[in-house]
């Protein structure tokens, strides 16, 4: 356990100001969607999307009170 948590430490993502990273079970869905290619599938991504951005995100730009 403790050479996990020393190499966890050696690990650091970068993330940019305006970048939304997704949790992978939303990732995966998306490009299950993806490879469906239908209209419907577009829209049920549009949905999940427009969920997780509103319900799922941290916000630390400020952004998200402007949209509200």
């Amino acid at each position: 356990a403790e050479m996990a948590r020393k190499a966890a430490e050696g690990k650091h993502a970068e993330i940019e100001r305006n970048e939304i990273i997704f949790r992978l079970e939303v990732t995966k869905k998306l490009e299950e969607l993806m490879k469906d290619g239908s209209d419907d599938a577009a829209i049920e991504a549009g949905k999940l999307l427009a969920h997780e951005i509103i319900n799922n995100t941290v916000d630390n730009t400020g952004l998200m009170e402007v949209v509200e």
